[in-house]
């Protein structure tokens, strides 16, 4: 980064993406690669060790989308497009479980609303699906 002053390090470390580093350099006058870009940006934004909301949300129990737009689940992720993959049912109810505690699960079979138990679910690879094309990106 030595061909920027202190001003436009400034605004480069106040760059929101790898692109906008990009258009600023050359908004500047320099020339840089998107792999330099790339190492720049990482350099003025380093990781603080905690997490985005969303990338919490992917890990508690949420879904993240892979790069082409299906939605890829998490333990205890759940939605309201559930279908059964037992019975087609879309209804819950709740129940109570053998633990002692209450949960929901399809009103005509019993099962429980978990991803594992939709008609959508599919694993590929180690990584749980979801193929509902209301779900997708």
């Amino acid at each position: 980064m030595s061909n920027f002053n202190e001003e436009a390090i400034a605004k480069a470390k106040q760059a929101k993406s790898v692109e906008e580093l990009l258009t600023l350099a050359k908004e500047s006058g320099v020339e840089m690669t998107a792999e330099q870009a790339q190492e720049y940006y990482t350099q003025l934004n380093p990781k603080s060790g905690e997490l985005a909301d969303d990338e919490l949300d992917n890990v508690a129990g949420g879904g993240c989308y892979s790069a082409n737009g299906q939605l890829v689940v998490t333990l205890g992720y759940s939605c309201d497009l559930w279908v059964c993959k037992g019975c087609g049912g879309t209804e819950l109810s709740p129940f109570l479980e053998l633990s002692g505690q209450f949960s929901t699960g399809c009103k005509n079979c019993g099962s429980s609303n978990n991803c594992a138990n939709c008609r959508y679910h599919v694993w590929k690879g180690a990584s749980e699906i979801c193929t509902n094309p209301s779900n997708n990106q």
